[in-house]
């Protein structure tokens, strides 16, 4: 509540006790009486980390930007950047935002994908003072998927029910590869041995190198559980997430979660979802759209060949859309 609302937007006391401002997407109401309670935390977190010189992320922005609007030599010191340029924006906060708005001496640019948005809730845009409106430019050009892949990912961006789509904004892609693959099973044991065959078979067959094909897993735990699967078939593994793990080493099976992929792409992507991570402190619907972006993101990844790996029968509705999809016509 601190870190990633208070202090990642910047609330003052009179907004978040006095006006009791809207906590988008959290789960739980907070009355006036427990908002006191979490503000006099927050002050008293915020004098420890002033007193030890330990700062979290959000409250060393914070005094970044306090230091910037003061302005002076200090301040104009810091602005050595004509030019800042910014991917994946739409997993900043308002603060992030803020201080690299104030510390560009021309403009800010951004690039970003709010159906690629993983980490938190709404727009911080506005919040932070970044004006898009007018300034804004959207591409089409989808270079990185297969037009098989691309569309099916978009038919599950889509797949939430709510009926809000632009289809004007929606890229296209322009190169033909497989059609993505579905497998489910009844257990995880099962998917867990389904998946390391279609291993076997883009090595084996196919003749991948093993570093081109990546393993997108739900969390840290199946990630062990698929190199353990990997490697007692005899195929080597390589979590990215290692401290020794080098992009340059070749010979083995990348392994990777969903959310540690973005920014990635791998000619095979296999997505191991037996489950989906938990979605944090954020209420059902907000939790929801995260997990469904999270997905969209995993099955962007696949730059030829795609294949999901999840539970006949998924608790998540987000999962369950997912293998709806295929229904649709899409996949086998």
């Amino acid at each position: 509540e601190i870190e990633d609302l208070l202090l990642a937007t910047d609330l003052s006391r009179e907004e978040y006790v006095d006006n009791r401002v809207l906590r988008r997407g959290m789960r739980q109401p907070l009355s006036g009486a427990q908002r006191t309670v979490i503000w006099k935390v927050r002050d008293e977190m915020v004098e420890h980390m002033e007193r030890t010189r330990a700062l979290s992320r959000n409250w060393a922005r914070i005094k970044l930007i306090r230091r910037l609007e003061k302005g002076g030599p200090e301040a104009d010191g810091a602005r050595d950047a004509d030019l800042i340029f910014v991917d994946e924006s739409q997993d900043l906060n308002t603060v992030d935002l803020k201080a690299l708005k104030l510390l560009a001496r021309r403009a800010l640019i951004m690039a970003g994908d709010t159906d690629q948005s993983i980490y938190g809730i709404g727009s911080p845009y506005a919040r932070a003072g970044v004006d898009i409106s007018g300034r804004t430019r959207i591409l089409h050009t989808n270079f990185r998927n297969t037009c098989a892949i691309h569309e099916l990912a978009e038919r599950y961006r889509v797949s939430a029910g709510e009926g809000r789509h632009d289809t004007s904004t929606t890229p296209m892609a322009f190169r033909e590869g497989p059609v993505p693959e579905l497998f489910t099973a009844p257990t995880a044991d099962t998917l867990l041995s389904q998946l390391v065959e279609r291993v076997d078979l883009f090595l084996n067959t196919l003749s991948y190198d093993p570093e081109n094909v990546c393993v997108l897993c739900p969390t840290r735990e199946e990630i062990n559980r698929v190199g353990k699967a990997l490697r007692v078939a005899g195929r080597e593994a390589a979590d990215i997430r290692a401290e020794d793990f080098s992009f340059q080493t070749t010979g083995a099976v990348r392994l990777c979660t969903v959310h540690s992929s973005k920014g990635l792409d791998f000619p095979v992507v296999l997505m191991y979802l037996p489950k989906l991570p938990m979605a944090g402190q954020y209420d059902e619907r907000s939790a929801d759209k995260l997990l469904r972006n999270l997905v969209y993101v995993g099955m962007t990844r696949a730059m030829d060949n795609l294949a999901v790996f999840a539970l006949r029968d998924a608790a998540e509705p987000a999962l369950r859309d997912l293998v709806a999809v295929w229904g649709e016509g899409g996949g086998e």
